[in-house]
């Protein structure tokens, strides 16, 4: 990922401690890793799931792969907004729908920069 802060997260929550001498693990270190790639072509946007469906074909495709945790670093800040909105109910749909899986989502990175859009 172009800011590293997906790979950051995924390392929160699957790092292992792996020819390194630092002492630091992440939360679930046997856990396996599926990434799914979201960004375009050119690398500077990202195209995150719209519908449903796409949510089912992305998180059906890491269960597939053995990963039943998944990370979505991908909110912006125009997302971070209070209301609950269709991609929050597509996710709970499917989680719903399959109860072995987890959805970690990202609450913001700035702190009060961000305003109360985000986690403080």
């Amino acid at each position: 990922d172009a800011k590293g802060h997906g790979t950051h997260v995924a390392g929160i929550i699957v790092g292992k401690k792996e020819r390194t001498s630092s002492d630091k693990v992440g939360v679930a270190p046997e856990a396996k890793l599926a990434v799914y790639d979201i960004h375009a072509k050119d690398d500077t946007k990202i195209r995150k799931p719209t519908t449903y469906e796409a949510f089912e074909k992305m998180l059906g495709m890491g269960e597939r792969a053995g990963a039943f945790v998944h990370s979505a670093s991908w909110v912006s800040k125009e997302e971070h907004a209070s209301h609950y909105k269709q991609s929050d109910k597509d996710i709970d749909t499917y989680l719903w729908r399959n109860h072995n899986n987890l959805v970690i989502l990202a609450a913001g990175n700035k702190g009060k920069k961000e305003g109360d859009r985000s986690v403080k």
